[in-house]
């Protein structure tokens, strides 16, 4: 009796552990041995020493902690007081000794100068590059604001008057050698769960505060072609994650055991691009025409609620579809998801 109990047991541990990965959905972070996604807001930057500031409006003991808009003038500084008040006060209302502690933070930070065509000079902490393609990098830097920003650059110099793309920022050739020395001297990155939310408001939060892009993937359902051929793809790169990781956040789309993608989903999907971004955000395709996918293709929609550089660049959508085929997928650093 009790032999009988175990394997009526066992077998409905067994059908409990099937049943899930027959539902269509987004995946669980834990399908891929990967953590719930990070929701705690990065500190990039570390903050100046406290110190009294002689502002406007009287004495106040805080630190810096970000700077916005261009150095000079025209910036505003951010201070945190002692009991977590954040004030920006603009630097030509400051004093000369406050100006050199805000000239000690920078020098702290160890912030880089990117001399662009486009920006005039850019500060700009350095955290990693990728090479895109031949005539194209992507630089990961945080700027004096606390914020994170990936900038595809130019491999080239242009010369004065040579037109140049919407997307990629052309600079100097000194900022170009200062570049190509950081890439070759850059670690790799080591093996790493991917980024996976389990929601489009947990996909959107975590773009929001990592400054990162959504993609979604449509694997079709669990243990197709298209679902083993992105899993092999993690384990024949062991950096793909990690390197993924660094700009997007992935949200994996099943389809039931109808064979066709749950319409609550698909409803969820939608609403995301208008969450992101409300206006100019609609894709060449539909989830819904995704419905019936060919076997060889893995389809997908890339969000990019923040833009790969500036706002002020111009960028003539933030949505964009893409497929890929399953016998071919490009080397992560090459894999930009349709990136226009």
């Amino acid at each position: 009796m009790k032999h009988i109990f175990t394997l009526i047991s066992g077998g409905m541990l067994l059908l409990s552990s099937i049943a899930p990965a027959q539902e269509g959905g987004f995946a669980k972070a834990a399908e891929f041995e990967a953590p719930r996604a990070e929701l705690t807001p990065p500190q990039y930057l570390t903050p100046g020493d406290m110190r009294t500031w002689q502002l406007p409006s009287g004495p106040m003991k805080a630190a810096v902690v970000a700077l916005e808009g261009e150095w000079g003038k025209n910036a505003r500084v951010c201070l945190r007081s002692e009991y977590g008040l954040r004030l920006d006060v603009p630097a030509r209302n400051m004093r000369d000794e406050d100006l050199e502690a805000v000239r000690q933070w920078i020098a702290a930070n160890e912030f880089s100068e990117l001399e662009t065509l486009r920006h005039g000079k850019v500060l700009c902490k350095i955290r990693a590059i990728t090479e895109l393609s031949d005539y194209e990098l992507m630089v990961h830097m945080v700027q004096p604001d606390g914020k994170l920003y990936h900038w595809p650059v130019y491999r080239k110099t242009l010369l004065p008057g040579e037109r140049f793309d919407a997307r990629p920022v052309p600079v100097t050739q000194s900022t170009l050698d200062m570049l190509h020395t950081r890439l070759l001297c850059q670690s790799e990155l080591p093996p790493a769960p991917p980024t996976i939310a389990e929601s489009v408001q947990e996909a959107a939060a975590c773009a929001a505060i990592h400054g990162k892009s959504v993609v979604v993937l449509f694997l079709q359902q669990r243990g197709s072609r298209a679902d083993a051929n992105f899993r092999q793809y993690l384990k024949r790169y062991p950096y793909a994650a990690a390197h993924l990781s660094r700009r997007h956040v992935l949200l994996l789309a099943y389809m039931g055991a109808d064979g066709t993608y749950p319409a609550d989903l698909l409803r969820d999907i939608t609403a995301l691009g208008h969450q992101l971004a409300p206006t100019n955000n609609t894709p060449q395709q539909t989830p819904r025409q995704w419905q019936k996918e060919q076997p060889e293709r893995t389809n997908g929609i890339h969000y990019m609620p923040h833009p790969y550089a500036r706002r002020n660049e111009p960028n003539p959508s933030n949505c964009y579809a893409f497929s890929l085929h399953n016998d071919y997928f490009p080397a992560p650093e090459k894999l930009d998801f349709n990136l226009q």
